[in-house]
């Protein structure tokens, strides 16, 4: 290990691979070095990763970088990274966020969509799809596809783990019923595969983002900026400027006239059988009270819940989003879904607990640096089980990880974008193998739902 100055600045190398030992290493110098130093500040200061510099009472400090979130969820509703909450009913294509062409050049460029749907009422939409892109890769997460992702439209195995430059890398695993995306260590997308999608952003991002997730500013009273910079009259205009054209028929309104919720039948589902249990105080989210308020999860849950003629399913979804939420922010909640009447079914091989580890066993090690220490519930592997491919599988099942991603034994699959090398994963090696390979004549190299291979072409 060996430590210089350049101009005045301090640079620190470390033979360690480990993220977090090397964080530790970076901060237990900076104190031995840089407190002794007659420059104290934070252009002096090289903090761990996922820290950032502030100066206290004349002496620089490495705190934990601050996250805000902006997210979606139920019919949809959504939240802005300044905390502007508003309804959205558009069933289109939306920009959630995007780094505005004139940010700071030291930020890595990216943009998140969401793709709307109706699910049995036209009066309401949901999240479906969302998309994530950045340099060289589009990463869809659909509804349903549990346990995968689409990579540049060819369908992965989670965990999946992409270089997206020479000091950035995309890593996408499950934690719970969740895909998660982490981009660096300031951006994390998650999508739960049916309604629920949230964005967090350290703020360094502040001020250089643009979308329905807001600007970014620390102000939510002009969080409905357009495009060319104007603040929008509404909701409804609102999300229609930000509009993806993806070539589907869809609306940006309730099609139709929005309905509300009947004050009789509002209060039945705040009584402590539906939604009330979300704010009563000796319930299970009472000790979650004080960290978030549970009254707009309330509100959410009764929309949502009226409007679908008291469907238990949606119930159980709006009460988990505040279930989450208090995770998220470190509450401890009690068992909410006994006495809510929302069993949870696990598949085979697992079990369901409250408060499970964010990243399973898999395959494939986790780096702890993508793991917090957080509650996230969840259907559990059980002892000598791997969470593999969305299900939990003995590790005899365990196949390939070649070029960042997973594949079943024995699996074959193209290992290249052009149809030239057919690869195999050998169920007894684990090891990928391949030769070379083409197309026929009469077939064309292309990926049609999920799948990379030779097909006839497709004439219009």
């Amino acid at each position: 290990m060996s430590l210089s100055a350049l101009s005045g600045v301090l640079i620190f190398y470390f033979p360690f691979p480990d993220m977090a030992v090397r964080g530790v290493l970076v901060l237990c110098l900076w104190m031995v070095v840089c407190c002794n130093s007659q420059d104290l500040s934070c252009r002096t200061t090289l903090c761990p990763q996922g820290y950032e510099c502030t100066m206290e009472n004349g002496k620089p400090n490495c705190i934990p970088q601050k996250v805000d979130v902006c997210g979606a969820s139920g019919d949809p509703h959504h939240t802005t990274f300044d905390a502007r909450y508003f309804d959205f009913m558009g069933t289109c294509t939306y920009t959630l966020v995007n780094v505005t062409k004139d940010a700071e050049k030291s930020l890595k460029r990216f943009t998140v969509l969401a793709k709307n749907d109706n699910r049995g009422n036209v009066a309401v939409s949901y999240v479906a799809l969302v998309t994530f892109k950045t340099s060289g890769y589009t990463i869809d997460i659909k509804k349903g596809e549990v346990g995968s992702v689409r990579v540049n439209n060819v369908m992965s195995l989670l965990p999946v783990t992409l270089n997206s430059g020479t000091d950035s890398m995309i890593t996408i695993f499950q934690s719970g019923n969740t895909a998660i995306i982490q981009f660096t260590t300031a951006v994390r997308i998650s999508y739960d595969w049916n309604s629920v999608v949230r964005i967090e952003l350290t703020r360094i991002y502040s001020k250089n983002v643009e979308g329905m997730c807001g600007n970014y500013n620390q102000d939510p009273d002009d969080d409905f900026q357009i495009p060319s910079g104007s603040q929008a009259p509404n909701a409804i205009e609102f999300g229609k400027s930000w509009k993806v054209d993806d070539g589907t028929e869809c609306w940006d309104d309730c099609n139709g006239p929005c309905l509300t919720c009947l004050a009789k039948l509002a209060e039945t589902f705040k009584t402590d059988d539906y939604c009330g249990i979300l704010t009563k105080k000796d319930g299970p989210f009472s000790e979650c009270h004080a960290l978030v308020d549970p009254s707009r999860y309330m509100d959410n849950c009764v929309y949502d819940v009226c409007l679908n003629d008291g469907d238990r399913k949606l119930l159980c979804e709006a009460i988990k989003d505040y279930v989450d939420t208090c995770q998220r922010a470190g509450a401890k909640i009690s068992d909410w879904r006994k006495v809510a009447g929302c069993p949870l079914d696990c598949p085979e091989n697992s079990r369901y607990v409250l408060c499970g580890r964010e990243c399973a066993p898999t395959c494939q090690e986790q780096e702890s640096s993508l793991c917090s220490k957080l509650c996230v519930e969840q259907c559990q592997c059980d002892p000598g089980f791997l969470l593999i491919g969305g299900k939990c599988l003995s590790k005899e099942n365990c196949g390939c990880f070649f070029n960042g991603r997973s594949y079943a034994p024995n699996q074959s699959f193209w290992g290249d974008d052009t149809c030239t090398q057919k690869c195999i994963c050998n169920e007894k090696s684990k090891e990928v193998e391949c030769s070379r390979a083409s197309c026929s004549v009469r077939e064309e190299c292309s990926v049609r739902d999920g799948l990379r291979d030779c097909y006839p072409p497709i004439f219009a």
